[in-house]
């Protein structure tokens, strides 16, 4: 690779993988608490390193061409930092505000409505608006060890 054992090159373009990203690079291969993602990330951008071209590396590691040339960018892009978890789609905020906790307590603890015997998951996220799986899962996490009977009716 004309000299420069540490060049990474794409698409015609070099850029060197100096001394302190191949360290950190191979530290975090060897880590046993690493996530795999970004063990895997991190293989590519040595072998590359390397001189292997992005069907070899595919090959090696069991991944598509395209996944490949895509780490090879995001390194290329932003040196160690692009090769770090991206946020992904969906929906971001998954908690139920501690007041609609409350709330959903306060009422599987009051007498059920007229005709019924109990609160059902089901009546407890229509007074709330909160579906009854969600309710379902406060009454859970309210009451951690305690059999709780809530059906869906």
């Amino acid at each position: 690779m004309n000299g420069c054992d540490n060049a990474l090159v794409t698409r015609g373009q070099r850029f060197a993988l100096d001394d302190r990203q191949r360290v950190e690079l191979e530290t975090l291969v060897a880590r046993a608490d690493a996530k795999p993602s970004h063990v895997r990330r991190a293989k590519v951008v040595l072998l590359a390193a390397q001189g292997l071209r992005n069907n070899e590396i595919a090959d090696r590691l069991s991944l598509s061409v395209g996944q490949v040339s895509r780490i090879r960018h995001r390194f290329q892009e932003a040196s160690l930092e692009g090769l770090a978890d991206r946020p992904r789609g969906g929906r971001k905020d998954h908690a139920v505000p501690i007041e609609k906790k409350r709330l959903v307590l306060s009422i599987a603890e009051s007498t059920p409505p007229v005709g019924r015997s109990r609160w059902t998951t089901r009546l407890i996220g229509a007074r709330v608006g909160l579906c009854s799986a969600t309710v379902a899962k406060v009454l859970r996490t309210a009451r951690p060890g305690e059999e709780r009977r809530s059906d869906a009716e």
